[in-house]
């Protein structure tokens, strides 16, 4: 398992910084420390390597948030505890984030990786549905009262937060700080 671990690690940092068209099979082999024919042995080729790498940074990545934000009860708390869970994801695999903000742009150019959209925003949309119910049993924000308008705003602030914070590095903890000065401010109206 460890082996495979190593080739999803080193395609996701290749896929991040050269994008799905500029790695090759080959450099993924190289970057994990193994010949390109061992790499068949566990992916049939690029595509499905991608496919694969990226399908289970989105399922880690949203899975560990959702982990971390249902034991919480107010959303401000949930807040927290999904930067802490980006956190702990970013410190064990460095080059998630920019490969999960690349993934959308991969799909247009690529039609085979069109489902991995829908796949995020499955995903999204039951973390964000979750942290909805929490923001509005609590009185934390209202907009229209609705479950679905309220997850929409969060998945908003949240995708743009990870996007902005993607490209221009070192200013994720700030802006995190901006966003939950604003559910503050929104909570005393």
């Amino acid at each position: 398992m460890r082996t495979r671990r190593q080739i999803e690690d080193a395609a996701q940092e290749l896929f991040a910084r050269l994008g799905y068209r500029g790695t090759s099979f080959a450099a993924v082999a190289e970057r994990a420390g193994f010949t390109p024919p061992a790499l068949y042995r566990y992916f049939a080729d690029k595509a499905t390597l991608y496919e694969e790498v990226a399908k289970s940074s989105i399922d880690d990545v949203w899975q560990r948030i959702l982990d971390r934000i249902e034991t919480e009860a107010t959303l401000r708390q949930q807040l927290d505890a999904a930067y802490a869970a980006v956190g702990e994801l970013v410190a064990e695999h460095p080059y998630v984030g920019a490969f999960l903000a690349a993934v959308p742009i991969e799909a247009r150019w690529e039609p085979r990786f069109a489902d991995l959209g829908d796949r995020r925003s499955a995903w999204e949309r039951r973390v964000f549905t979750v942290m909805a119910e929490t923001a509005l049993r609590t009185g934390e924000l209202e907009l229209d009262g609705r479950v679905d308008t309220v997850a929409e705003a969060l998945r908003m602030v949240f995708r743009g937060w990870a996007f902005e914070s993607h490209f221009e590095p070192g200013t994720g903890e700030r802006r995190w700080e901006i966003i939950q000065q604003l559910v503050r401010s929104l909570d005393q109206t």
